[in-house]
């Protein structure tokens, strides 16, 4: 880690995972064995058994899932000043995704891209793949009211993503 601090976050929120963990599966914390998938998403060993879960934290804050039966994602972002949307959204975001975000207010981009960050990046990390895995398989919805809706694939219509 670039900064100690970031280093203390990790370690006490891994503790706080391995704890939980733990207590779900009904063994001692220091029994977990965490394995790293490709794209950096962890996950129990598979001779441990079958609890899925996903961490996420920001700014000093963390949000930890967990499922018996479903691939999780889950996302926290503090709405940082010194983020430049746009680009980011460029890099990360597919065209209707970047069309969408730019017909918004200048005053409200940056809550827009937050929103829609938090939409697309858990279920990245819930497939597995994190951004690595590309923005050209999905959208997600930008807009305020509804929740967050499945977009058909534009390349596949038969598959939904979120």
């Amino acid at each position: 880690f670039k900064f100690d601090y970031l280093q203390r976050r990790f370690k006490i929120t891994h503790g706080i995972l391995r704890r939980l963990l733990a207590g779900y599966l009904g063994i001692a914390p220091e029994t977990p064995t965490l394995d790293i998938g490709v794209h950096g998403k962890p996950s129990l060993s598979a001779d441990i058994g079958t609890l899925q879960f996903n961490i996420s934290d920001s700014n000093g804050e963390a949000l930890l899932a967990f499922s018996m039966s479903q691939q999780l994602g889950v996302d926290l972002e503090y709405n940082r000043d010194d983020i430049h949307c746009l680009e980011v959204a460029e890099r990360f975001f597919c065209a209707d995704e970047i069309a969408a975000l730019k017909s918004y207010p200048a005053e409200q981009l940056r809550r827009v891209f937050f929103r829609g960050w938090t939409r697309k990046e858990p279920y990245m990390k819930a497939t597995g793949g994190g951004t690595a895995s590309g923005v050209d398989p999905f959208a997600v919805s930008l807009a305020p009211d509804p929740p967050a809706l499945l977009h058909p694939h534009h390349r596949d219509p038969d598959r939904t993503c979120l």
